[in-house]
């Protein structure tokens, strides 16, 4: 007919339709501020006008005529619309898109625009609920019945774009109601009326679709049993459980809630199919919209008998047609069964003289008096995304759907895509799609499509990891044109609907938590209310004060959490792990990060980038707060471990200052690890977020600081060669940057000498530490914790080099100065209490030695706990003393109970398992077990030689003591083989286990 589609530049602005030969008419909004000169005019036919100049533009009306430079062949006529007339919009932006229909629900309605002019609008009901309606301002919406008649202009939900003054009845629409200005309204604004004519049409047979209970305005109230899946697997218990409920309704209604696209209506229709039989009447109503349910009300109360003036009455929607409504149901025969289908608005229950126009928030609750109400006749059953129990209000059973377990998704995969492997690859992919059943019906159609570019749940899974690959995409756009089908759309209407509650910022929000890590909880104290200013959709000016910043996060966490698109995580108090968090579920994630890049109207690179840098900043700020050696901050930095790697896997190049604001984040998160004996976790974070930073930023500053992190984590568990020289890099930028005299260098000699410790070279590494106390001394005084670091590593020197009195007096000033400065159960101060334990024991003061290990392994257990490193460290040490004190079967309980725990928690060849192991061979070795003693030597040098090398003093130690216990066993030749191949100077080493290396200095 007469539409087409505006231009600028070749990019496509939106709809506009001809009502003469030279004048289009579109939305305001679609152009813009442009220039006519550069927009061009595309018809149906194809052909291509220049725009030659506007015609009255306004911001208030949101309407604009456009002057061609040439005539057009056709246009459309033009009339007035009443209420009840049923409309129709063809223009599609995009070709999988849908033709729009539905009804007029209200001819006659004013709005008042932000700068106070009234406009009349047409408030339009969509049969279509699609969530969003972008791309569709501007097209003309014409009569059904006369498809070349146009009756007014499109500007899709328009109040959202209106002041707060809004005369519609509510302060905001529901999500499957659209407006329209007028095409007489157009006329007379753009003085067109006199060339324009408009031609008479025929008047709805009654004033509103509701009060006609037309079929074709509300659709079939049968059960949409046609669209369920072949099998409906894991509701077995739900199902049940509505029976039940069915049999027996006591005066309540049942709410299925949970988050979009966890199979809500799945379960209902199959509980509406199962429960239908003649003379038990089955009503299905689309609750999304009042006119809807007014609608279905109207249907069913012609189904019940009701006479002409009860239809009428109930079609004024009023609180008195609601009451006769449930008087009528209340007289209908017993076990009748309502289904309210996506009733995700409480509000759109109330009837109109209860409504609380202009509120905003979550605050409406079914009371009793509104469309909703419980019965003893009859079930009503609602499907809602609102999962909060205050909605429903004392007559509402709510009971939440959560997603399908493994296996009966896994089943649901294998039904829709036969041929896309075995049950144990379409349950991987069911868990990574969350078992959500929205998910697993996208990605099983397309599957089972035989058109899949990955034919596989393999394949699928694998191509769902890369970000290039574009699959979750299809989480973000269904393979047919119903938007409906896809999850990111059921949780656009989700969001929408907090929109219009007055939340404004829930979109913004839940992006930044999709940069996170899915299912995996997110700590609340991550998420400050500062740092989440940028995405609550308000200038800086209107958030208002701390207090008022902070309610509004809470109000939005509150709202995405009612409606199921986060969940509150469970406590943790019981194992150190913080209790409060939010999970997101995995689909949500894949999805809105899809949904970020192919969101129409959305600048997906300023939205992406916008999202990912709240994130980081989140991050830095967060750890920022937090001290890496504090033993109680330890399950702090923990928390967001899974979370770290987030903002470098999506697709988003990082700018410099957010790279090192993750940098030195992830760097206090490994220290912390470090510190608190989680070094295989310290490592696996560090090498892959150094690996996923880009070579460009590898020596900036929070990147190198990270780098030295990792070289400790490494060399703890024994790998001190790829730890210097990773401390080598470090040291070469921070002498070339700040010289060789800096502190930030000393940090790293210092590292440096202890793998040399590591090596036996103690004379070296000793040197070096004495330059650094010097250092630290001159620039930071005596007492600083950087300087009482390095002054504890001399008397570890002091002690491996067997001068005992040396060792124990530099511990003495240690101890006190750390329990000043730090406290007495600050993690460094308990690490030089332990050392001075033994060197106390190796002086013969037993009695003080012992005294003051007690007091370490109290304090370790009570701020530790019994299976962290450093605890089985001073157990182990316990057993040291036994030993050097000739107290053999104590010595060996105690080791064998260490070897038992070290095992379990570090590994069989981690180098602390491999030192217990050692020591009980010596006491084995001491008790004249010589067989025990070889077994245990031989598996200890087997597994030094493996992970420490040959050359390594504690490898030469296993090699010698097996040697030994080879040759008291009677196996001389055997032990001389063995000791023939020490150098002479390392034969008969002593074990080495005489300091603890289970510290970092974090220095």
């Amino acid at each position: 007919m007469g539409g087409g589609r505006i231009l600028a530049s070749g990019r496509d602005l939106g709809s506009g339709f001809a009502i003469a030969p030279r004048i289009v008419v579109t939305a305001r909004h679609v152009v813009a501020d442009r220039e006519p000169a550069e927009l061009t005019y595309v018809a149906e036919d194809g052909s291509t006008t220049r725009i030659a100049g506007l015609l009255r533009p306004d911001r208030e009306v949101d309407v604009v005529g456009l002057e061609l430079a040439g005539e057009l062949a056709s246009c459309y006529r033009s009339a007035e619309a009443d209420d009840g007339h049923r409309w129709l919009v063809s223009a599609r932006p995009k070709d999988n898109d849908p033709e729009l229909t539905g009804s007029v629900t209200s001819a006659n309605r004013l709005i008042r625009a932000p700068g106070g002019v009234e406009t009349p609008v047409l408030q339009l009901a969509v049969d279509q609920f699609l969530g969003g309606y972008q791309g569709y301002s501007g097209s003309a919406v014409t009569l059904a019945a006369a498809p070349d008649v146009v009756i007014g202009v499109l500007v899709e939900q328009l109040p959202l774009r209106m002041s707060p003054g809004l005369d519609t009845g509510s302060r905001r629409p529901a999500s499957n109601v659209l407006y329209a200005i007028p095409i007489v309204a157009v006329l007379r604004h753009l003085d067109l009326a006199a060339e324009v004519t408009t031609v008479p049409v025929p008047s709805p047979t009654a004033p509103a679709a509701a009060q006609t209970g037309d079929a074709s305005a509300t659709g079939s109230l049968a059960v949409p049993v046609g669209l369920l899946p072949r099998v409906v697997h894991g509701r077995s218990t739900l199902l049940r459980r509505l029976r039940a409920a069915g049999r027996q309704p006591g005066g309540r209604f049942v709410v299925l809630a949970g988050m979009g696209g966890v199979g809500k209506s799945t379960v209902a229709a199959e509980y509406g199919g199962r429960t239908r039989r003649p003379g038990r009447p089955v009503w299905w109503i689309p609750a999304t919209d009042r006119s809807l349910l007014v609608a279905g009300a109207v249907r069913i109360a012609r189904e019940l008998g009701a006479d002409q003036h009860d239809i009428a009455l109930i079609g004024r929607g009023d609180g008195a047609a609601a009451d006769r409504f449930w008087s009528l149901l209340d007289k209908a025969a017993q076990g009748w069964l309502l289904i309210l289908d996506n009733l995700d608005d409480v509000e759109q229950q109330e009837v109109e003289h209860g409504r609380r126009g202009g509120s905003a928030g979550l605050d409406h609750t079914v009371d009793g008096r509104g469309w909703l109400r419980g019965s003893r006749r009859g079930l009503v059953l609602v499907t809602s995304r609102d999962a909060s129990a205050r909605a429903w209000g004392g007559s509402g059973q709510l009971v939440r759907v959560g997603p399908l377990d493994e296996d009966d998704a896994a089943r649901a995969l294998l039904d829709l895509a036969p041929g896309g492997g075995g049950e144990t690859e379409a349950g991987e992919l069911a868990r990574r799609l969350g078992c959500l059943p929205l998910a697993l019906r996208v990605a099983g159609t397309y599957l089972g499509s035989g058109l899949a570019r990955w034919p596989t749940f393999e394949a699928y899974q694998v191509a769902l990891a890369d970000a290039t690959s574009r699959v979750p995409a299809t989480l973000a756009a269904s393979t047919g044109a119903d938007r409906t089908t896809s999850p990111v759309h059921t949780w656009d209407i989700s969001l929408d609907s907090l929109h219009r509650r007055g939340v404004t910022g829930a979109r913004g929000l839940l992006a930044v938590l999709a940069v996170f890590a899915p299912a995996t909880p997110i700590p609340l104290e991550l998420l400050s209310a500062e740092g989440l200013r940028p995405v609550l959709g308000q200038p800086d000016e209107d958030t208002g004060s701390g207090d008022d910043l902070a309610a509004t996060v809470e109000l939005t966490l509150h709202g995405l959490t009612r409606l199921g698109l986060l969940d509150v995580a469970p406590s943790h108090e019981d194992d150190r792990r913080p209790g409060r968090g939010l999970t997101v579920h995995p689909v949500v994630s894949d999805g809105v990060r899809a949904a970020l890049t192919t969101r129409p109207g959305v600048d997906a690179d300023a939205a992406v980038v916008q999202a990912v840098g709240v994130a980081v900043e989140l991050l830095a700020s967060y750890c920022a707060r937090l001290d890496p050696e504090d033993n109680g901050h330890w399950p702090l930095f923990e928390a967001v471990v899974p979370h770290l790697r987030g903002p470098l896997q999506v697709p988003v190049v990082l700018g410099a200052a957010q790279v090192e604001s993750l940098a030195t984040a992830a760097g206090q998160v490994v220290n912390a690890m470090n510190w608190g004996g989680r070094t295989h976790l310290a490592e696996t974070l560090a090498r892959a977020m150094t690996g996923q930073f880009p070579e460009i930023h590898r020596d900036t500053a929070a990147v190198l600081t990270l780098r030295y992190h990792l070289a400790w984590a490494i060399a703890i568990r024994g790998g001190w060669r790829e730890a210097a020289g990773i401390y080598h890099e470090v040291l070469d930028v921070r002498e070339a940057r700040t010289g060789t005299d800096s502190l930030e260098t000393a940090a790293v000699r210092q590292n440096l000498a202890w793998c040399m410790s590591y090596q036996g070279r103690w004379a070296e590494a000793e040197a070096i530490y004495q330059e650094v106390h010097r250092l630290r001394d001159r620039i930071l005084g005596p007492e600083d914790p950087l300087t009482l670091a390095t002054l504890h590593r001399l008397g570890e020197a002091a002690g491996a080099q067997q001068r005992w009195e040396a060792a124990a007096e530099i511990y003495r000033r240690v101890l006190e100065a750390r329990t000043r400065v730090l406290g007495p159960e600050h993690a460094a101060t308990l690490v030089t209490s332990h050392e001075q334990a033994w060197v106390l024991t190796k002086l013969g003061r037993s009695g003080e030695a012992g005294e003051i290990l007690d007091r370490t392994w109290a304090a370790r257990r009570a701020t530790l706990g019994d299976l962290h490193p450093n605890t089985m460290a001073t157990r182990h040490r316990y057993g040291d003393v036994a030993a050097e004190q000739g107290r053999w079967s104590e010595a060996e309980r105690i080791y064998r109970e260490v070897l038992t725990s070290r095992r379990r928690v570090l590994g069989d060849g981690h180098r602390n398992t491999l030192t217990t192991l050692h020591a009980l061979g010596d006491v084995l070795l001491a008790q004249g077990r010589w067989r025990e003693a070889q077994q245990t030597y031989r598996e200890a040098f087997a597994r030094r030689r493996d992970t420490l090398g040959e050359t390594h003093p504690d490898t030469i130690a296993s090699a010698d003591r097996l040697a030994e216990a080879d040759l008291a066993a009677g196996r001389a030749g055997a032990g001389r083989r063995l000791a023939v191949r020490l150098p002479p100077w390392l034969r008969r080493l002593p074990a080495i286990r005489n300091f603890d290396r289970d510290r970092p200095t974090g220095r």
